[in-house]
């Protein structure tokens, strides 16, 4: 069983923590470290490592510091690809520096929300109507079918745009909900846990292809469809206004649901 989560069970702790950059980001190697630590795998490195012993020789402290040696590079390397998943999906949201990077990790690993029932209230999101769109499985995860008509798809990058630039519920930045479309129309939105079921069970968007998997994708990073008509427009604002209120929570914002 892997042992994050002890650091998931921390998340409450973590959401009113504020740190200063350094402890943060050594918060973010500990607890990348201890992703990737499992029994299974401790086990069979440390067997491994007994054999090497055994064959040449080599004394106990050496097999220790091997095992030590092999997850610090482990850690360096699962650091590495969420630069390079930072860098791929957020451009144009967080900033793409030190800073903006630790936030996003920050977010993805410790941030848990305050409340249970998350932010948009029964019945906001009805049942999307038609078939599920096909989309990639990469980084970038673009959406291939059902695109938004070019008008619709600028009506949304209006629509987004008003709503980062006016006074909201909440006092996060709003960009950093979400990431800015593809030109297919799709975006990503980081929601709470609830919200995160209702969209997927609604038909609305899917679990990032990478959520959970990278240090740098929360686990509830979900793709959300692109809008074929102006009326589906407003069920995804109110989708990013629900990432709104989540996120918000980091920076003591939040708010009541999404009506």
């Amino acid at each position: 069983m892997p042992f994050s989560s002890e650091t998931t069970a921390l998340g409450k702790l973590y959401t009113t923590f504020r740190p200063p950059p350094i402890v943060k980001l050594l918060l973010i190697f500990l607890s990348t470290t201890l992703r990737i630590v499992s029994l299974r795998s401790l086990t069979y490195l440390l067997l491994l490592n007994s054999i090497a012993c055994v064959v040449f020789e080599t004394p106990l402290s050496d097999i220790l510091k091997g095992t030590a040696l092999t997850y610090l590079l482990r850690s360096l390397f699962e650091l590495f690809s969420a630069g390079v998943a930072f860098l791929v999906l957020h451009p144009g949201s967080l900033p793409a520096n030190l800073k903006g990077f630790l936030q996003m990790v920050w977010i993805a690993q410790f941030h848990s929300s305050r409340q249970e029932t998350g932010y948009l209230g029964p019945g906001v999101l009805t049942p999307r109507p038609g078939q599920t769109p096909y989309a990639t499985t990469d980084l970038y995860q673009n959406q291939l079918t059902q695109s938004s008509p070019p008008d619709v798809a600028v009506y949304l990058s209006e629509r987004l745009a008003l709503f980062a630039s006016t006074s909201s519920p909440v006092s996060l930045r709003t960009e950093t909900v979400y990431i800015q479309p593809q030109p297919s129309g799709n975006l990503h939105v980081i929601l709470h846990p609830a919200d995160f079921d209702r969209v997927i069970a609604s038909g609305w968007g899917e679990a990032h292809s990478r959520a959970g998997k990278n240090v740098c994708v929360p686990r509830t990073m979900a793709l959300v469809y692109a809008p074929r008509e102006y009326g589906e427009v407003c069920g995804v604002m109110r989708v990013v206004e629900a990432g709104a209120r989540f996120l918000g929570e980091v920076e003591g914002g939040g708010g009541g649901e999404v009506r």
